[in-house]
């Protein structure tokens, strides 16, 4: 994405920002360590789109245990953390891996949970955050200049 001085672009989740005149890549300090997923723009304002909840098989056990915490699951967190539960375990998990390993025996625990992962990669506007930043002077949201 191109602005008047700077060129935005995503590399592995990453914003980076080109600053033209000096030909200096930054990370955009502000959305270190977020996930965008998409970055617009108008002439002087741009927006970024971070994509916060999608399930992934690179989900840390503390991924999982954020998760399960989120949704309600807290009588499985200890289970989650000693049987190192991961993203990729989630998204491979059955009936019975969950009887079996995670001692989960009552059916409607196990449709919640297989529900619950399930709604986490849906597209869904509440799993997005949105950043923007820029001069407001040609329309853009905001007042003049604004984050």
């Amino acid at each position: 994405m191109l602005g008047k001085t700077d060129c935005y672009f995503i590399y592995n989740e990453t914003l980076y920002n080109l600053h033209l005149k000096s030909a200096t890549v930054n990370q955009y300090p502000e959305l270190v360590g977020k996930k965008i997923v998409k970055i617009i723009g108008g002439k002087l304002h741009f927006m970024a789109y971070e994509r916060t909840e999608e399930l992934s098989s690179n989900w840390t056990t503390n991924d999982v245990v954020k998760f399960a915490q989120r949704e309600g699951l807290d009588d499985y967190i200890q289970i989650f953390k000693a049987e190192k539960v991961t993203g990729k375990i989630l998204l491979e998990m059955d009936k019975k891996y969950m009887e079996e390993v995670l001692g989960v025996m009552n059916v409607k625990i196990q449709q919640k949970l297989t529900l619950k992962i399930a709604e986490q990669n849906k597209e869904n506007p509440e799993n997005y955050v949105l950043y923007g930043w820029g001069r407001a002077s040609e329309g853009a949201l905001g007042t003049n200049p604004s984050k």
